[in-house]
């Protein structure tokens, strides 16, 4: 899995390529929040279009998880993702727990909403 960073004036987005596993997708979020926290940024993009694999119903609830623990409160975090692998089960555990999160297959949609003040 490749990870690179970019930041704009209002948020940092994240794209991420390559084959990813439920392990690798938690160690991601750590280093996603630590990038966040270094550039002061609370708006997050994260791109994983350019990925390969399959995450279970228990790794999205695991995924969904890491988000409350890492991003409850402050932040606001959009996933663009591919339509075929959205069920919404990451977006609904972190929701349900406080955490201000979207994911689409929508990159306008994503970058709209995530800017939306």
């Amino acid at each position: 899995m490749s990870v690179e960073y970019r930041q704009h004036p209002a948020h940092l987005e994240v794209v991420i390529t390559g084959d990813y596993s439920t392990a690798s997708a938690l160690v991601v979020l750590d280093e996603i929040r630590e990038q966040a926290v270094q550039s002061g940024h609370t708006s997050i993009l994260a791109d994983v279009t350019g990925t390969t694999g399959a995450f279970s119903s228990f790794d999205r609830y695991e995924l969904g998880s890491k988000l409350v623990e890492l991003f409850h409160g402050r932040y606001k975090i959009v996933t663009v993702e591919l339509a075929k692998r959205i069920n919404k089960m990451v977006e609904n555990v972190a929701v349900n727990r406080g955490v201000n999160y979207f994911i689409t297959d929508n990159r306008e949609a994503a970058l709209g909403w995530l800017l939306d003040q």
